[in-house]
């Protein structure tokens, strides 16, 4: 794809594999990567299972923003509502 004069994308979706990770940055240094959403609701899902409905809504209005300033400002709120509210990701409960 190179050799047919590609330059590096703005952006690179990938999941969260360490060697995919590496393949991108090496690749394509100056692309943005971006991990998928489907990846990020199930490791989320995995972490949240008694409130998972509300914070699905929640990441969802985040991800569908009409922009970029709107959705920091909803992304922030959900932060602010939910930190604390949660064992810590290194906890038992995270371990399930």
């Amino acid at each position: 794809m190179r050799a047919r004069g590609l330059g590096d994308p703005l952006l690179v979706f990938s999941d969260g594999a360490p060697g995919v990770i590496k393949a991108i940055e090496t690749c394509f240094p100056r692309s943005t990567r971006q991990r998928g959403l489907a990846h990020r609701m199930r490791n989320l899902a995995a972490k949240v299972e008694d409130i998972l409905p509300e914070v699905k809504a929640r990441i969802q209005a985040v991800y569908q923003a009409p922009s970029r300033a709107i959705a920091r400002d909803l992304a922030e709120g959900a932060v602010a509502e939910y930190i604390g509210s949660q064992p810590p990701l290194g906890s038992s409960y995270a371990k399930k």
